[in-house]
């Protein structure tokens, strides 16, 4: 398995950010980052990224708290590249919960040729990136389902569902439950990716 040295780990994320509008208790949110690690395109987690490669925790062996840290992993693309990635959770003081899935802009350049924004019709690789984080996201909304998912360079905090309106879901990089994009006017412009969510593949990721 490939090693990944401290001096990759730098730059912007381009990651799928998940909200939750009511906070999850200790026990659903590990199960929630469990199913998120359980996708076929991932090896992971562990608490250092030093070890990334090496050896990865034990679900069942955890409380809820390690969650406050930072979880590192391995994805592995259809063309056997390998991409460093890790998870992180932020439990706002008075607000949501987010569950992120990410990947360091400096795992990216080591990879490909990288052009900024972060955004798929500059860098076409990013489609396939794009596909992982629905199947992610479908996985953990099957568990908890969620309010509303991001997909995008340093997306977490720019956007809430309550903020959320069909200009915003149109420019894509959005994944909600139907109900939202039906609220939003949006209800027949997106993928649907389960029974009861749609993604609308990104387009411009301006927020």
């Amino acid at each position: 398995m490939e090693q990944f040295i401290d001096e990759d780990w730098y730059g912007s994320y381009f990651e799928l950010a998940i909200q939750f509008k009511n906070k999850l208790s200790d026990d659903l949110l590990r199960d929630c980052i469990h199913g998120l690690w359980s996708n076929d395109h991932l090896f992971g987690p562990c608490i250092e990224k030093e070890n990334v490669g090496k050896g990865f925790i034990d679900f069942g062996l955890v409380s809820g708290e390690v969650f406050s840290n930072y979880l590192y992993g391995i994805l592995t693309l259809a063309d056997s590249t390998l991409l460093g990635c890790l998870s992180l959770t932020v439990r706002e003081e008075e607000g949501s919960d987010w569950l992120d899935f990410c990947i360091p802009s400096g795992i990216l350049e080591k990879k490909y040729s990288v052009t900024y924004p972060l955004i798929p019709e500059k860098n076409l690789f990013l489609q396939e990136l794009e596909t992982v984080f629905s199947e992610i996201a479908k996985t953990v909304y099957s568990i908890s389902p969620f309010d509303m998912a991001l997909i995008g360079e340093e997306v977490s905090g720019m956007l809430y569902v309550d903020s959320l309106t069909k200009d915003y879901v149109l420019k894509g990089g959005v994944i909600i439950p139907e109900k939202t994009a039906a609220k939003a006017g949006a209800l027949n412009a997106g993928i649907r990716i389960s029974s009861d969510l749609l993604l609308y593949p990104n387009k411009t990721n301006c927020f």
